[in-house]
């Protein structure tokens, strides 16, 4: 199926991105060149480049709304006669999935913004719920937020109603909350913080249509044991903190000092990527400032800007602005939101690409120490200069307990690579699998656990 979604996906948007030219050039004729008055009679030509030209901004105005490309990220559109709903409330979403079980025999799948399948490039077959229309804030409950909201919405809200902001979420702001929890998203993290975004999360077995409402450990139970799709997000409820002031360091990772130096505490967020292009990693942490420097974030392309230079020159290029220029001050808010507005045609060169997004989660014996984690990252370098790609390394608060989070870009053959790193070069034994990105067939030579196990039992 990936084939037909990488077809879809590719034909749709690049029709909407070439309608605009399109509806342009023909504007420009129907103005210049048929309209004025001539002894011919250019009534039918005239109609019918209208009609085309109201056709091609109806596309590509169209294209523009949230509904539709959720419908084409999520490998549905155009979703006709295929029996899908679109609640806007509770009562509408549990009698959407009544009605679906009792009409089809089947449990409907459940579409959030469709970023998942995107990452997946494939849908999920109909019936479908799409819950982009189940948005808002739960009425009497100011810190909890219907499953469709995105992240975006949810943070935008919690700012201007208390000031304060979600200490850490998935740095793609644009998926729901549900889709949140139900497939083990999460964000940069550092040790300067120690209150978890996700508070509890109401879940609906979708067979007995009874809801319950657990904490994040037991939702993320759930849904790594649910091998029959039957769990569904209602609702979440968020724990915010104060929206401080934090900065920026860059930092060059190019031995044990420099890693042991971006691990270092003090860090509310942190990030390392590395890739084929470059001999070193980079790394940011955001801090509580350092100096007095004017320098504020986000500004005019800043975010794109830090976006490209981090992750897509990593991969192609290596060029990077110095490690100085990387202390700008801004807000918790602005740090989290680390991922720029994405493009479709940014998406269809990463499909026309091939390479997939996939993410290990993993621990060690002990805490990640400079050491670790500079072998780690030099293991990976050379891995991405001989196959492509890059990844990204994600740690948290030091400790034995810590999960160390690896997100990698690699073509679908080159994934086994990855596992054999971990193997020979960290001896690690056990892994889990984000199950939110792209799927891994084999994990060999580690064995493949849940996140909630890798979690609770440190195997």
């Amino acid at each position: 199926m990936t084939i037909k979604y990488d077809v879809l996906y590719v034909v749709v948007w690049t029709s909407g991105i070439l309608a605009i030219p399109a509806s342009i050039g023909l504007l420009t004729w129907l103005i210049f060149i048929v309209a004025p008055p001539s002894e011919d009679d250019h009534t039918v030509r005239v109609v019918v480049l209208a009609i085309s030209v109201l056709m091609l901004v109806a596309w590509t105005a169209g294209l523009r709304r949230h509904g539709i490309r959720v419908l084409v990220r999520a490998g549905a559109f155009p979703a006709l006669c295929k029996g899908d709903r679109y609640p806007h409330d509770e009562l509408e979403f549990r009698q959407a999935v009544l009605d679906i079980t009792k009409e089809k025999n089947k449990i409907p799948a459940i579409v959030g913004s469709g970023w998942g399948f995107f990452l997946k490039r494939y849908g999920p077959s109909a019936p479908r719920i799409f819950t982009h229309n189940f948005k808002g804030p739960v009425a009497g409950e100011s810190n909890r937020f219907h499953a469709g909201t995105t992240i975006y919405a949810v943070n935008k809200h919690i700012l201007k109603t208390t000031g304060k902001t979600l200490p850490s979420h998935p740095t793609m702001d644009f998926i729901s909350v549900g889709s949140w929890v139900s497939a083990g998203n999460h964000g940069n993290d550092g040790d300067a913080q120690t209150t978890n975004a996700i508070d509890t999360v109401t879940v609906l077995d979708m067979n007995s249509n009874v809801a319950s409402r657990v904490g994040y450990l037991q939702a993320r139970r759930l849904f790594d044991s649910d091998f029959e799709g039957k769990f569904a997000v209602l609702d979440v409820s968020l724990n915010s903190v104060e929206n401080k002031l934090v900065q920026k360091r860059g930092i060059l990772v190019k031995d044990a000092q420099s890693a042991a130096d971006w691990l270092a505490p003090g860090a509310a967020l942190r990030l390392l990527f590395v890739g084929a292009a470059r001999d070193y990693g980079i790394g940011l942490r955001f801090e509580n400032p350092y100096n007095d420097d004017t320098h504020s974030d986000p500004h005019c392309c800043s975010t794109i800007c830090q976006f490209l230079q981090l992750d897509v020159l990593s991969v192609f290029g290596g060029w990077h602005e110095r490690m100085d220029k990387y202390n700008g001050k801004c807000t918790l808010y602005q740090a989290n939101r680390w991922t720029p507005a994405i493009f479709p045609i940014m998406n269809i060169g990463l499909i026309l690409s091939g390479i997939l997004n996939f993410e290990i989660f993993f621990r060690l014996p002990g805490a990640l120490d400079g050491n670790t984690l500079f072998k780690f990252m030099s293991s990976a370098i050379r891995m991405h200069k001989k196959l492509g790609g890059r990844s990204e390394i994600r740690y948290g608060q030091p400790g034995a307990n810590t999960v160390v989070h690896w997100d990698i870009s690699l073509r679908r053959h080159q994934f086994p690579n990855a596992f054999n790193l971990l193997k020979n070069t960290l001896k690690v034994s056990t892994v889990a699998v984000h199950p939110g990105k792209c799927d891994v067939a084999d994990t060999a030579p580690c064995q493949r656990v849940t996140i909630s196990k890798l979690i609770t039992t440190g195997v």
